[in-house]
């Protein structure tokens, strides 16, 4: 690999996707290609599959709404579908409308895709819980790295826990100390040596009116597996 870029081709889906389907893609079954995608006007998740990487068969849906979709592998060969959905909460906002939250899921696929388990929260907390992503594991497991709150009212924290092929979670684990700051889209990378190089942003206090500053971190052990 000497990292030139290939000139682009054009992808043969059936459904029409936009920036805002967060398309992402992953090798399953050895030299398959999965597509998770949300459709373009919002907001059903959809999984199609490829032979070549380029055409892709019918679009699946797997029976929920949501964001953020993201796909990942264990190695027995179920997939796992990881993504956020809305709910709305007690609380109102000072306007009176309600206050709505996104919480992180995921579903479970050892079909590949024909069909997908019942979907789970990957925290049972009350605040909000966003960007889910997945890192594989020597052992077949895999470890989600994901962000929400130490308090509900508080900045997002970055957490991981192992996940087993059979749905079981792992021990919740606070990635990085709560107050570096307001905490998302981690994104973990499997190194050779077997550590975990994780980058992350931290966003600022008003997301919408500060820096985004991008940090890394390597991690020389995985999640805790019980």
């Amino acid at each position: 690999m000497d990292s030139s870029l290939v000139e682009q081709q054009r992808l043969s889906l059936e459904m029409p996707i936009s920036p805002a389907s967060n398309a992402k893609w992953h090798v399953v079954d050895g030299n398959k290609v999965g597509l998770v995608y949300r459709e373009k006007l919002c907001c059903k998740l959809y999984f199609s599959i490829s032979n070549n990487g380029i055409d892709f068969d019918k679009p699946s849906y797997i029976g929920n709404s949501g964001s953020m979709p993201y796909l990942s592998s264990f190695s027995d060969g179920k997939l796992l579908y990881l993504f956020q959905k809305g709910f709305k909460t007690s609380k109102t906002k000072a306007n009176g409308e309600p206050i709505f939250i996104m919480k992180s899921h995921f579903r479970m696929s050892n079909d590949m895709g024909k069909t997908w388990g019942e979907p789970t929260p990957l925290t049972l907390t009350n605040a909000t819980v966003h960007d889910a992503t997945a890192v594989s594991r020597s052992d077949g497991n895999m470890d989600i790295y994901y962000s929400y709150p130490v308090d509900e009212e508080g900045e997002l924290s970055l957490w991981r826990r192992c996940i087993k092929s059979n749905a079981k979670l792992g021990d919740e684990e606070l990635v990085v100390e709560h107050d570096f700051g307001n905490i998302a889209k981690p994104s973990p990378h499997r190194l050779k040596n077997g550590q975990v190089l994780i980058t992350f942003v931290e966003q600022g206090k008003v997301v919408l009116e500060g820096d985004h500053n991008i940090h890394a971190a390597v991690i020389s052990s995985d999640a805790i597996c019980n």
